[in-house]
């Protein structure tokens, strides 16, 4: 594709009540990388009668993500669903109140933290091993709400956030708690959010991108509260 990034190999089936699946791998921004997707059959998809599931696995180099997620069941078709979001188009969930639309757990385990960043194009510290659960639930008129379980090195936090995007300024509320948390998990060293280290021009990229959430302007249009308890 590049000559940073290749695709090797890439597989796909699809049958008549039988779940869609496709696997790939290669290699993206110099790290090899394989992922695998499995959904539901295709007729689950068209009529909406059943919960629809989807799997996802992708894994790299001291890093793996797991997404389990299910999209709940409708009382319409995809011709029903495709002429409501066009009808809605300029706020599509609204009209659905606070009804669940979806659910998502997501696992992650990494060695090192950091193995994310030429995925994801985030910079982050040198944590590790890292252990993430989440589960969310997603909801009409926008916004979700998650319980959440991470584990860096010996401390462990859990907890709750929920998120609201519909009145107004986004709102969110992020509860945590601990019975213990060892501060040398979560050595800084020389990383900054916002500076980043001199890793090339992701980093560089994602370190702007961290400004402007970080901007004054940004941060006056939200509204939010974060707790961390511990014992």
């Amino acid at each position: 594709i590049t000559r940073e990034s290749t695709l090797d190999e890439l597989k796909g089936t699809v049958a008549t009540d039988e779940p869609i699946r496709l696997s790939l791998s290669g290699v993206f921004h110099r790290h090899p990388f394989r992922a695998s997707l499995e959904t539901g059959d295709i007729d689950l998809l068209a009529t909406g009668e059943e919960a629809w599931p989807l799997k996802s696995v992708v894994e790299i180099p001291d890093a793996r993500l797991t997404l389990n997620a299910q999209v709940d069941e409708r009382d319409w078709d995809f011709s029903d669903a495709l002429r409501f979001f066009l009808e809605n188009a300029h706020s599509p969930f609204s009209s659905l109140d606070h009804e669940r639309l979806a659910s998502l757990k997501l696992e992650l385990e990494s060695q090192r933290l950091d193995a994310l960043e030429p995925v994801f194009n985030v910079s982050v510290p040198r944590w590790g091993p890292v252990h993430f659960n989440g589960s969310f639930e997603f909801f009409g008129g926008g916004g979700f709400s998650a319980d959440v379980v991470t584990r860096v090195g010996s401390s462990e936090l859990s907890g709750e956030l929920d998120l609201e995007l519909h009145g107004g300024a986004p709102r969110f509320a992020l509860t945590l708690e601990a019975p213990t948390i060892q501060l040398d998990d979560f050595p800084l060293e020389d990383w900054s959010a916002l500076e980043g280290r001199p890793a090339g021009p992701l980093v560089n990229e994602a370190a702007e991108s961290v400004r402007g959430l970080l901007s004054p302007e940004v941060m006056r249009s939200v509204e939010g509260r974060v707790e961390v308890e511990v014992g």
